[in-house]
């Protein structure tokens, strides 16, 4: 009888701990996804102050055509696109979370138009990654973008 009590808490234990191990992944991914959405909010409206924020300090950003750059060249870019209308949209094909790192492959479908000039519209995939960082939020910490 004092066997079957034990095995039975064990096992109420064991669910206990794998629902608050999968109630924090839940959480994790959560996050992930809110710093994503924010990112491509970002990106609509020019806001760089949010894209910066949502950058690590040693980010590094792949590109076809082009060596590896950071946060700084990053930004310059953006900044250069000052005036453009973006239309961003992004299908999260997979985002497996381990821990304070995260992958994110994607579809992403762009619609730049260029003030005064013909809109571009280009489609392909990314990958990032993404960091938990000390203060509890994610940021992209290295990008590997298939189509810019």
């Amino acid at each position: 009888m004092a066997r079957a009590q034990k095995s039975a808490t064990s096992s109420a234990s064991l669910t206990d701990a794998l629902f608050a191990l999968h109630k924090a992944t839940c959480q994790r991914l959560d996050r992930c996804i809110v710093a994503v959405a924010a990112w491509l909010s970002a990106s609509c409206t020019g806001d760089l102050d949010t894209i910066g924020s949502l950058i690590t300090d040693n980010v590094v950003c792949l590109t076809p055509g082009r060596p590896p750059f950071g946060k700084v060249e990053f930004l310059a870019a953006s900044r250069a696109m000052a005036g453009v209308s973006i239309d961003d949209t992004s299908k999260i094909e997979e985002l497996p979370v381990a821990g304070d790192a995260a992958y994110l492959r994607s579809a992403l479908a762009l619609t730049n138009t260029p003030p005064g000039g013909p809109t571009l519209q280009e489609s392909g995939y990314t990958l990032t990654i993404q960091h938990k960082e000390g203060d509890g939020r994610w940021r992209l910490a290295r990008d590997a973008n298939l189509m810019i």
